[in-house]
């Protein structure tokens, strides 16, 4: 089981999902790999196959089926077993898994449910830009307040996350601060400046604005939304939210403490470094001057 598992990420990463998918269902298929396991290594082998089953599906938009594994794999985790052997090997997902369903049930429309498994993943790490990001997305119709504020501590965690910055000013420009969503617009298409839609919702917030040289930049920027998607030419000026979704560059993959969290993994402590710097830099003036010195003197005495 375990062989076959890792047959399945080798043909995932090689890009043959539909393999990888078969390897995983015969996984699903063994005998001792069921709901009741009595060995825990089997419960695990369980959770692990349907958490793969359930990105998988969510890449490929199959947002249903993904539901469904990714509820599995969730559910599969209050094995007794696991449980009683005092085992909590299942935690290595540091709240993926909570996300990876919100993800899910947003795009089925299951906004509420979705809220409710994004609030668990920032519970568990509320510094990760990506779970703080898939809170946001599905607050985004109930409450953009809120919204707008995990937004902001996303962007504050990781500026690059351009469909962030689209979405914030999506929400800003319908809650009546344009400049601040026009603002929050050039941050998007400053982190990528290929993201089409960025480019878009910055062409129709500057088309509608009374200074000529804006209207004629508002257009400009349309333009340019089409050269990078076709699918935007001869489409009417609207705000457009960013729902796909981006596989992260994060790698939870590696063996890393139960406990970790995304803010203890992502800030260091400069001082030290600070330290040496102010030093090299100490030193080197002191050399400078030395050798200005001790240059000046020879220069006087030849």
């Amino acid at each position: 089981g375990w062989s076959t598992l890792r047959k399945a990420q080798a043909l995932e990463r090689q890009g043959s999902t539909d393999a990888a998918a078969t390897e995983l269902r015969k996984i699903l298929q063994m005998p001792l790999v069921t709901a009741d396991a009595q060995d825990p290594t089997d419960v695990l082998l369980s959770i692990y196959a349907h958490d793969a089953l359930g990105v998988l599906s969510l890449k490929g938009q199959y947002y249903d089926q993904a539901i469904a594994e990714l509820t599995e794999s969730l559910a599969s985790k209050e094995n007794p077993t696991l449980k009683g052997e005092g085992i909590d090997f299942a935690i290595v997902y540091h709240g993926s898994q909570e996300n990876n369903l919100a993800l899910a049930l947003a795009k089925a429309g299951r906004n509420e449910e979705a809220t409710k498994y994004a609030r668990l993943a920032v519970a568990y790490d509320p510094a990760n830009p990506v779970f703080l990001e898939t809170l946001a997305f599905s607050l985004g119709s109930s409450d953009p307040e809120e919204a707008i504020a995990r937004y902001r501590t996303a962007l504050e965690e990781d500026p690059t996350l351009y469909s962030s910055w689209n979405n914030l000013g999506v929400l800003l420009v319908r809650s009546g601060r344009a400049d601040l969503g026009e603002e929050a617009f050039r941050r998007a298409v400053g982190a990528n400046d290929r993201y089409a839609i960025g480019w878009f919702n910055l062409g129709t917030v500057l088309r509608d604005s009374w200074s000529p040289v804006d209207m004629f930049r508002g257009h400009g920027a349309l333009a340019r939304a089409a050269v990078l998607d076709s699918g935007f030419r001869g489409e009417a000026p609207s705000l457009r939210v960013d729902d796909e979704v981006y596989s992260t560059g994060l790698d939870l993959s590696k063996p890393v403490s139960p406990t970790w969290q995304f803010a203890r993994g992502a800030h260091l402590d400069a001082r030290p470094f600070a330290a040496i710097a102010f030093i090299s830099g100490l030193l080197r003036l002191v050399w400078a001057l030395l050798y200005d010195e001790v240059g000046g003197r020879v220069a006087e005495w030849l």
